[in-house]
């Protein structure tokens, strides 16, 4: 929102996970054997008016400070899956 709170853009944030043996081998040395979490963008939109003015890297910006703040969040809470969680479903 800018300061007539008129929207400038938007993005959508979503937890995802990949399994280590869908990796590379390079990339999945030395990893847990649960799913590796990640943080995916699910959309991002700048609003018409607002495009070619680098609107885009400023909330670029603040995207990937929330999806840090949420992958750090994640990581404390820990993984849940069929195999470790408390009633083995997810």
């Amino acid at each position: 929102m800018d300061d007539a709170d008129q929207m400038v853009g938007y993005y959508a944030l979503t937890m995802g996970g990949v399994r280590k043996e869908a990796l590379p081998a390079r990339y999945g040395r030395g990893l847990p054997k649960f799913d590796i979490g990640m943080v995916l963008l699910a959309r991002f939109a700048i609003a018409d008016d607002r495009q070619g003015q680098r609107q885009g890297c400023d909330l670029l910006s603040s995207l990937v400070r929330d999806g840090l703040r949420r992958g750090r969040t994640c990581r404390d809470v820990g993984p849940v899956g069929p195999t470790n969680s408390p009633t083995g479903t997810v």
